[in-house]
């Protein structure tokens, strides 16, 4: 034998089990977006799984297009790359010759403006919320808008 057994756990890996059995019931935390958002978010999420993330490279304007159909203001010849991230499209707002290139996570909980002639380089993470966590977990933990 080499000397390791599956009846033998270590206090700190029973702990570990422990903790990761901890269930949390997810009806005590009710979503604070209304219907009609949550609708649009899974609208929004089917266009960009099978219209906008497969797009070739090369069709920033039709990315574009598809992000104005959801409410985002895009200027003219702006180049979004099919890889980044946009949470909510209508509160996306860009100037004339931006990009948002490989990678860049825009969680736009709520407005995020970026000017002209200005580049989001890859792997940039754009935020506009965050979260308080008040206690523990048995306390309401609350997604905020950061004030603009």
């Amino acid at each position: 034998m080499n000397g390791c057994s599956d009846m033998e756990a270590s206090p700190i890996a029973l702990s570990m089990n422990d903790n990761a059995r901890q269930k949390v019931d997810l009806a005590k935390y009710p979503s604070r977006f209304s219907l009609s958002h949550r609708v649009k978010r899974t609208l929004w999420g089917f266009v960009c799984l099978c219209l906008f993330r497969p797009s070739p490279r090369v069709f920033f304007a039709w990315r574009s297009a598809l992000l104005r159909w959801f409410g985002a203001k895009i200027g003219p010849c702006c180049a979004i790359y099919p890889s980044c991230k946009i949470w909510a499209p209508w509160n996306l707002e860009m100037g004339e010759r931006s990009a948002l290139s490989d990678h860049v996570d825009c969680y736009c909980v709520d407005k995020v403006q970026i000017g002209s002639h200005v580049t989001v380089s890859q792997y940039s993470f754009l935020c506009t919320s965050a979260i308080h966590i008040c206690g523990s977990l048995r306390h309401r933990s609350q997604l905020t808008r950061v004030p603009g």
